[in-house]
């Protein structure tokens, strides 16, 4: 073994440790949080945690489909898909982390990094623009159906926001900012790179749509279990966690957004009458669910490695 791979190994496996001692820490922390509510066990919250597990799924078959219309190449959508999931634990490393893996596996696969560059940044601005074109929709419908006229704003502003991106954010946009990106690096050579038509972004909005409807199930399903609430403020709480979510993933500088993630979710929910102790109950609850479902994913990938393993040995 050269000193390459040896140097390379090990930051893998310092990676993954620090991924596990992050995510337990965040269990722990959690299980801190709600061990002065008094919470029955029930099966909506394997139910949701399923759900949070099928959307970083859908998540990475989104990623594979990117991946293709912008680099040319076709890879296997399993192989991608675990490449997803195994970048997804890594939004527990504050900084970078998540970017950083993306790139490095999807150049490992034969992707240019501009072209991996540029599906990334697609890829954000998708998970953006879908996270608060939904919740802002969501929120607005939920709260209509009480009775009011003025949240019909809320749904002409998330349709307005998702038309906006699909028309927008494509083309000439990306190409500036990866442009910009690789002068930055003093990146040399051409760039090949299929930039997406009004008409593919447009495609693609309605595949990223699905994560956040998956995490809004899971959301719904774990507040059914604990917190009697009417019909409206599930749908509105559905919205406010993708809105949450969202805001999340932006705070790279934190584990999984830990933290940002749960008072933008309380303060939203605080907007439409929930009280202050089950909102921050439930966004302890969602935060630990989501948690143990990405440790669900851990084993994923480590299982799928040692069958790729196993079969090439």
């Amino acid at each position: 073994m050269g000193f390459k791979r040896i140097i390379t190994s090990v930051v893998k496996f310092g990676a993954a440790v620090t991924v596990v001692v992050l995510c337990g820490l965040a269990v722990a922390g959690n299980l801190d949080r709600i061990r002065d509510y008094r919470i029955e066990p029930s099966w909506l919250f394997v139910g949701a945690g399923f759900l949070f597990v099928a959307a970083v799924v859908v998540g990475g078959f989104n990623w594979h489909r990117l991946l293709a219309q912008v680099s040319g190449q076709g890879l296997p959508v399993s192989a991608t898909i675990i490449g997803h999931t195994e970048s997804w634990l890594y939004r527990y490393i504050p900084g970078v982390g998540y970017l950083g893996h993306k790139i490095t596996w999807a150049h490992g696969k034969g992707i240019t990094r501009a072209a991996a560059t540029s599906a990334f940044v697609y890829e954000q601005i998708l998970i953006q623009a879908t996270s608060f074109s939904f919740g802002v929709f969501a929120m607005g419908l939920a709260l209509l159906s009480t009775g009011g006229t003025t949240e019909l704003w809320g749904i002409a502003a998330g349709v307005a926001l998702a038309a906006v991106v699909i028309f927008i954010f494509s083309g000439k946009t990306i190409a500036t900012i990866v442009e910009s990106i690789r002068r930055r690096r003093n990146s040399i050579g051409e760039m090949s790179i299929r930039f997406l038509s009004p008409r593919s972004v447009a495609t693609l909005f309605g595949g990223f749509i699905l994560p956040r409807l998956l995490n809004a199930g899971a959301v719904i399903a774990l507040t059914v279990a604990v917190v009697p609430l009417p019909i409206e403020q599930l749908v509105a709480l559905g919205g406010a966690y993708a809105i949450a979510s969202a805001l999340g993933i932006l705070a790279v500088f934190v584990p999984s957004g830990l933290g940002v993630r749960e008072g933008v979710f309380v303060v939203l929910a605080l907007a439409i009458g929930v009280t202050v102790v089950d909102a921050i109950m439930l966004s302890a609850i969602a935060r630990l669910i989501s948690t143990l479902a990405d440790v669900g994913i851990g084993l994923f990938v480590i299982a799928s490695r040692t069958t790729t393993q196993g079969e090439h040995s």
